[in-house]
Parts: structure tokens; C-alpha cells; sequence
């Protein structure tokens, strides 16, 4: 069971009341597609289905969904159970975690799917791919990143690192230094893993108290605030400001300060990095739940 516990961090440098982005805005309809997201070579979104609930039993989400921009959406791919954190990697493939299935699916680009990494990894969430073909896994319950080289017939992945700085360690990506970046769901740490020695350092602890996904572009990271309804900014330096959302629990688009987001979880950069896509829960509620979604749009300037 991923664990649920949210800790209160102490706020580490003061936020700028501005922010590099102008609007937000929702792409297509409401769809049930509550994990990441990743942008695609091509410009679409690809959309992991976590499930419906943060519990053992609401991590029940079997698609991934793609959707163009200009709103349409279709499936991608099927029989997961908690399609969470993905990626795509230099060859074009993409790579979908599958929590309770304890693997991870490859996708290749002429459409075939196939199993990556079955069986020993537990709770695995967030993936990035290095240029050289190696695959880095956030496990949440063990507080540790595996790897496997994706160029290899493998069904085994070795423990890259553990660090008692992972709190379930969720979004994962790749930064513009070539260095991973990791963000806690159960805390608010950013937390920075030297490549390729695996050092562990925290580069900046967000308000909230727990971070869904991270994505890198511009020389900067972009981090979801699951827990605190806001998207953040965080320069490779750990300075971080408010991108957007004002932190109260909703659904409304519009200028960056003023919308409001409720469980933002998944975001990827568009190719060109002038947009950011995040998803998020469309229905503010009382018993948990995580669907139905919307795609947001997040103009940078």
C-alpha cells in the first residue's frame, strides 16, 4: 500500500509573489486519467490512469489515454492497475510504471507493448530515461530509484540508491545538467541525485506537504503540489516561486494567480517549452476522490 502520511515542512526560502506564467486554461473534456503525463516527440499528451483513490483499493487504473490538441482523446493502451508515473525515452518509446502490478510497460513507437520490468520492484511511480538508454524507477515503498538498461532483454532492476531523503519518492526526471530530480509525495522535498555516482542532496522542500510529479524544461523544474493545489517553479539553485494557483482546493482557469487546482498531479513541458500540462481533479469532494480529470494548460511567458 503506498503510504498516505503527509508531513508539515517548514518553508526553506521566501516565495516572489510573481511568477513566469500568464494563464491556465483546460484542454478537451472531463476523462478518468488521474496519474502522469508526458508530452510525446509528436506534441500530443499522454495520460496515465493512477485510479480513483490514494488507497490499497482506489489504485485501480488500467488505461493510458493520448490527447491531441485540439482536445480529442483516445486510448492508448490497457491492463494496468495503477498507471502512474511514465516517460518517454530517446527512441521514442514510452514507459508506463504499473504499481500494483509491481512493472514496468514499454510502448514501443509502432505501437507494440511490452513488459519491461515484472515483479520486483514495489510501488513503482516515477521513471526517466538518460540519453544513453538507462531507466531510473522511483519506488515509493522502499524509498528507493532502481535502474535497468533499456537496451537489454532484462526482467530484473538493480537498486540505484536509497536514501532516507526519500519519502515516497514519486515524480522523477531527468534535469538540464544531466542529473535526476525527485520530488517526495509524503513530504515537500525536491531532491537531487548526482549521476552517476547517486549522491543524494535536497534541493529545495515546497510547501504543502507532498509533491506529485516533476518535469524539467527551460533549465528549471517544474513540481506539482499535490497536497497544497499549487504548481511551483524551482531553479537548479533551490530558489522556487508560485507558478500557479492560489493553494485554495478548486477548478477555474485563468491568470496564473487566480486559478485554482485541486490535486494537481501529473506535468510534462510541451516540445518548444512554452506550455506546461498539468492534470488535476475536476470535482473538489469530501471522500477522496480522484476522479473525474481535466488537462490544464499553463501558458509561460
Amino acid at each position: 500500500m503506498i503510504r498516505l502520511l503527509f508531513f508539515c515542512c517548514a518553508i526553506v526560502c521566501t516565495i516572489p509573489s510573481t511568477a513566469s506564467a500568464q494563464t491556465v486554461s483546460t484542454l478537451g473534456g472531463w476523462f478518468n486519467g488521474s496519474g502522469d503525463v508526458e508530452v510525446a516527440p509528436d506534441g500530443s499528451v499522454w495520460i496515465g490512469n493512477f485510479g480513483q483513490a490514494v488507497s490499497a483499493t482506489g489504485i485501480n487504473g488500467q488505461e493510458v489515454l493520448r490527447m491531441t490538441l485540439d482536445g480529442q482523446s483516445s486510448l492508448v493502451a490497457t491492463g494496468f492497475l495503477g498507471a502512474s508515473g511514465n516517460a518517454f525515452g530517446p527512441d521514442g518509446s514510452f514507459y508506463q510504471s504499473d504499481i500494483r502490478n509491481s512493472r514496468v510497460v514499454r510502448i514501443r513507437p509502432n505501437g507494440r507493448v511490452e513488459t519491461l520490468i515484472d515483479g520486483n520492484l514495489l510501488a513503482p511511480i516515477g521513471i526517466a530515461v538518460s540519453a544513453e538508454g538507462i531507466l531510473y524507477v522511483n519506488e515509493c515503498n522502499t524509498n528507493r530509484i532502481s535502474q535497468i538498461s533499456t537496451r537489454e532483454a532484462s526482467s530484473e532492476a538493480d537498486v540505484f540508491v536509497a536514501s532516507d531523503m526519500f519519502n515516497c519518492p514519486n515524480g522523477l526526471t531527468m534535469g538540464s545538467d544531466g542529473h535526476l530530480y525527485s520530488v517526495n509525495f509524503s513530504d515537500g522535498r525536491v531532491n537531487r541525485i548526482s549521476l552517476p555516482e547517486g549522491d543524494v542532496t535536497t534541493l529545495a522542500t515546497l510547501p504543502g506537504g507532498g509533491n506529485g510529479h516533476v518535469a524539467a524544461a527551460n533549465g528549471r523544474l517544474y513540481v506539482t503540489s499535490f497536497a497544497g493545489n499549487r504548481v511551483y517553479e524551482v531553479d537548479l539553485d533551490g530558489t522556487f516561486r508560485v507558478l500557479a494557483g492560489t493553494g485554495e482546493a478548486g477548478y477555474s482557469d485563468g491568470p496564473a494567480s487566480e486559478a485554482l487546482f485541486f490535486n494537481p498531479n501529473g506535468i510534462s513541458a510541451s516540445v518548444t517549452g512554452d506550455t506546461l500540462f498539468v492534470n488535476s481533479t475536476a470535482l473538489v469532494n469530501s471522500v477522496g476522490g480522484l476522479h473525474p480529470n481535466v488537462l490544464r494548460m499553463i501558458i509561460l511567458e
